[in-house]
């Protein structure tokens, strides 16, 4: 019997043998980290309204993945137990994660706190001002084409009523620009509504003109298109350009990333690669992978809503990778991870965990169920293989 099972019997309060009480004395003697989790697991179970989805979240995760160990070497079981490991915990912690905003839980030899990220962007206008955003900031600026309104961490554009020629050149763009460890909110002259992650750039005009909408991104955003027939909606990016006329979808789309992942919510999108003849038209749920290097798209099934879970404040970790979570933890907290062995980057969870708690607390967690361990140096932080 594997220790999650054994754990998830303890805090039901099923009764346990002496060799499960054995191994689970064993696991928790085992590391300060495994007591920890342990006591923590037990708050969570204790809370009344909790406890019913936290059995059939650990229930369903446990004996879906038990039927993958069935076929597998002795090898692949340790890893998968990992994967399942990870899965029942994270998915306690993304239900219950509110419980616990702010705590500085992470090891004795980490003294601080590295705090999650907040709505932050910077603002360049065509004339190249720029104007540092926040939620503090209040600020209504008068444009030419546009009036801006700046509150409460969102920028909306109102467009003026001055007709001018629908000529392209005449098209004057402003840029957002998100830090890393930033996120923010933008409502275009149109309607649509961004959601901007962090490290991410869009360009956009200040007023459409002529017989298409169309803006720049580079990173990932989340958009809310408004409908217009006439005329559609084209985001561009490094590899691809998205065309829709009304819908909600994500796009990925980072420079140091291999892939741009366009993601449909709802409506239909038309995904056409720059630099070869290939395009697809998504239906809802369906997700368009290009590969920047050799053009190759290919499209997937998946779940929408893990796929704006940022969006909702949680991270994701369906369908990644260790090196690809942490490549998003490291944009959203401004830290820097190295490995120390490269076998740490292709572990693979399942489940979610906060987008707006501690880091430390997240890789805490992380630590307690995997068999990684970090290491916090001053200005990075090593990923190994524990022995």
């Amino acid at each position: 019997m594997v220790i999650d099972e054994i754990i998830n019997k303890y805090l039901n309060k099923e009764p346990l043998s002496n060799e499960e009480l054995s191994i689970l004395n064993e696991w928790k003697v085992k590391s300060s980290d495994n007591d920890n989790l342990l006591h923590h697991l037990e708050f969570l179970s204790n809370e009344k309204n909790l406890t019913r989805r936290l059995q059939k979240e650990l229930d369903d995760t446990y004996y879906a993945t038990r039927k993958k160990l069935e076929n597998r070497k002795s090898k692949q079981r340790r890893m998968m137990f990992y994967r399942m490991a990870a899965a029942s915990v994270l998915l306690v912690i993304a239900i219950s994660s509110v419980l616990f905003l702010g705590r500085n839980v992470g090891p004795d030899n980490y003294q601080g706190n590295i705090q999650p990220g907040s709505n932050q962007a910077i603002l360049e206008l065509a004339d190249g001002r720029k104007i540092e955003l926040s939620p503090k900031v209040k600020n209504v600026v008068k444009e030419k084409d546009a009036l801006i309104n700046i509150d409460k961490g969102m920028v909306s554009y109102k467009e003026t009523k001055i007709e001018e020629p629908n000529l392209e050149d005449s098209l004057v763009y402003n840029t957002i620009v998100i830090p890393r460890k930033g996120e923010y909110k933008i409502v275009l002259s149109d309607g649509t509504t961004i959601w901007l992650n962090a490290e991410s750039k869009l360009k956009y005009p200040q007023k459409f003109k002529g017989n298409e909408r169309r803006v720049f991104l580079q990173g990932e955003a989340y958009f809310e298109v408004t409908h217009n027939k006439k005329m559609p909606f084209i985001v561009e990016t490094e590899a691809q350009e998205l065309t829709v006329l009304g819908t909600k979808f994500n796009i990925l789309a980072f420079p140091e990333e291999s892939t741009v992942q366009s993601t449909l919510v709802s409506g239909s999108v038309k995904i056409n690669v720059k630099e070869s003849d290939k395009k697809v038209l998504l239906i809802p749920g369906q997700q368009a992978i290009v590969d920047k290097e050799s053009q190759m798209l290919k499209v997937n099934s998946v779940d929408v809503t893990e796929i704006i879970a940022w969006k909702e404040g949680f991270f994701s970790l369906e369908n990644v990778t260790m090196e690809e979570f942490l490549n998003r933890l490291s944009r959203w907290y401004d830290v820097k991870f190295v490995y120390n062995d490269d076998k740490a980057k292709e572990l693979a969870f399942k489940g979610s965990v906060p987008r707006y708690d501690n880091l430390i607390s997240v890789l805490d967690m992380l630590q307690a169920i995997s068999p990684v361990e970090f290491k916090y140096q001053k200005e990075e932080i090593e990923v190994t293989m524990k022995n």
